[in-house]
Formats: structure tokens, C-alpha cells, sequence
């Protein structure tokens, strides 16, 4: 079991961090976009499942890269009895896991490219610093009864495992976004108003294209008419 407690702290980090996200600021798409909730819900569930999924990891195998107080944090709780909770030390780690792949993960959501692809506004990314930091140095320095102290090479491998699944989440992200182009119903990007603006577009690109033509037609003339006149004057003089 994981303490309840963690999860209050949880939820009030993350949403002291993530009310600054509207500071932030995006470049527009080139192109009209019609957000769903079935596409937003898809890239939802896949990102949610492999976030349970890096959870669960690390509670499991973790003890592989892990220090050897891991270890048997790890060895305590999975061969202890069932139904009480987690030793204090792999709670901790879990915690720490949680909270800092759930900041983190505020990167990547604001964007649908990789994370480091663009730089968020001051705010946002002051908000996340300062609450992982505190988060961090609580836990190495000032933890005590409530929550465990754990080593700086744990913390710095959880930052690192958390680093890596954060790729991992971005890759997935945009393999959502792209299959969801490709199923989404034909209706969803062609609806009356989106229509009317692109063949206003094209209409407009069709003119320019004739009066281009027809002004290159006119030079072509005018220089071939001087050419002809300058042959008479020569062939008259």
C-alpha cells in the first residue's frame, strides 16, 4: 500500500506548477486544427498506461541499478506480509518517481514535438524547477519521520530513469497524435467553415498564378515588338 499522504502532496505540488502553463506561449500551427476528445483522450490513455508502467518498473526492478538500501527496502516489502504498506525507504523512491515524472511531464504536454524542442515560458519552468527542488532536498536532507532520506546516487538514478522514460513518453506521444490523423473521421478537418477558407485560398493563388503569366506574356511582347523595331531601323538605314 502507498500512503495516502504522498498523494496529498502529489496533488498540491503539481498544481501549484502546472497553474503557470498560462504563461506560456506557443507557435501556431501552419495549418487549422480541430481538437476532439477522442483524440485527446487517446493520447491521455497512452501516456497514463506507460506512466503506470514506469511506476510499476521501477517497484520492481528497480533493485537491479538501485543501491544496495533499496534493495532491501524492496526485499522487505515484496516478502513481507500482504495488505500493510511499503518499506518507508522504497515508498520514498516511489514518491520521489512519481512527483518527479509528473513535474517533468508538463514539458512534454505543452508541445507536440520532444520536450526540448521549444523553451516554455520563465513561469512555467521557474514553478517546476522550484518545486522539484524542494521536493529533492527534503528528501535528501530533511526527511525524517514522515518520509525516508534517501542516498543522492538513488535520487540521481530515479532522475535519470525518469529522464529516459520521458523520451520514451514523447515518442509515444507523437506516434498517438499521428495515428489519430490517420483515422480520425474525414468530417473532423472539413467542415463548412475550414472548406470555404481553403478554396478562398486556392481562388487567390489561381489569380495571382494568371496575372503573373499574363504580365510575363506582356513583357515577352513588348521585348520581342523592340527586337522587330530595331531590325526595321537597321534594315531601313
Amino acid at each position: 500500500r502507498f500512503k495516502a499522504l504522498y498523494i496529498i502532496l502529489l496533488a498540491l505540488f503539481h498544481d501549484l506548477q502546472i497553474v503557470t502553463i498560462a504563461y506560456d506561449k506557443q507557435v501556431a500551427s501552419p495549418f487549422p486544427e480541430t481538437p476532439t476528445v477522442v483524440g485527446l483522450l487517446m493520447q491521455s490513455y497512452a501516456m497514463g498506461i506507460l506512466m503506470f508502467a514506469q511506476t510499476m518498473g521501477l517497484m520492481m526492478y528497480g533493485y537491479l541499478f538501485m543501491s544496495e538500501t533499496f534493495y532491501e527496502s524492496w526485499y522487505t516489502s515484496m516478502h513481507g506480509p500482504s495488505g500493510v504498506e511499503m518499506d518507508t525507504y522504497l515508498e520514498t523512491a516511489i514518491f520521489l518517481q512519481i512527483s518527479n515524472s509528473s513535474a517533468i511531464l508538463i514539458l512534454s504536454a505543452r508541445t507536440v514535438n520532444f520536450f526540448f524542442t521549444t523553451t516554455p515560458a520563465w513561469q512555467l519552468l521557474f514553478s517546476t524547477a522550484l518545486g522539484q527542488i524542494i521536493v529533492n532536498v527534503w528528501i535528501i536532507f530533511f526527511a525524517g519521520r514522515l518520509i525516508d532520506k534517501m542516498h543522492v546516487s538513488d535520487v540521481a538514478l530515479v532522475w535519470l530513469y525518469d529522464l529516459i522514460w520521458l523520451l520514451i513518453l514523447d515518442i509515444v506521444k507523437m506516434c498517438a497524435e499521428k495515428l489519430w490523423d490517420k483515422i480520425k473521421p474525414w468530417e473532423i478537418e472539413h467542415n463548412p467553415a475550414l472548406a470555404a477558407k481553403v478554396q478562398a485560398k486556392r481562388v487567390s493563388r489561381r489569380i495571382n498564378n494568371s496575372l503573373r503569366v499574363s504580365q510575363n506574356l506582356g513583357d515577352a511582347k513588348k521585348l520581342i515588338s523592340n527586337k522587330t523595331g530595331r531590325k526595321s531601323v537597321n534594315l531601313t538605314s
